[in-house]
């Protein structure tokens, strides 16, 4: 009985962050001029793009989160990045959490960069190519 409460009392705790946020019920970029609004650890943003979900030297992780939103630099950087590393045989590029399409806080209350240049490269996935070392 003491474990099904414990259990229970764990489960309520967390069911608040499982919750979706406000800025996870927003689908669409906020149009207008590429700018972030606020600070790192609680802003916005504005004129946000999507960064297609996958091309020949990277891929987006977890789209069901709907996280591969950031500023039109960050997405040029990301895809002049995965070009490079592809291009030398490096594997592919594998991209975690940019942001949501207006910015804000991630369910869980982890809070989501803003900036232009922030963004979750998680690992890059090498292959080796005959006669080389993989130089990763």
């Amino acid at each position: 009985m003491k474990n099904t409460v414990i259990a229970l009392l764990a489960l309520l705790a967390s069911a608040g962050s499982l919750a979706a946020t406000p800025w996870q019920k927003i689908t669409q970029p906020i149009g207008g001029s590429a700018q972030s609004i606020g600070a790192f650890s609680n802003g916005c943003i504005v004129g946000a793009e999507a960064l297609p979900l996958s091309a020949p030297g990277y891929q987006v992780m977890r789209t069901d989160q709907r996280r591969y939103f950031g500023h039109p630099d960050l997405v040029q950087f990301i895809q002049r990045l995965s070009n490079q590393v592809h291009n030398k045989g490096m594997g592919t590029v594998l991209i975690g959490d940019m942001g949501m399409p207006a910015g804000g806080r991630f369910n869980g209350g982890a809070r989501q960069p803003t900036r232009r240049a922030s963004m979750s490269i998680s690992s890059f996935s090498c292959r080796k190519r005959a006669g080389h070392r993989p130089s990763c």
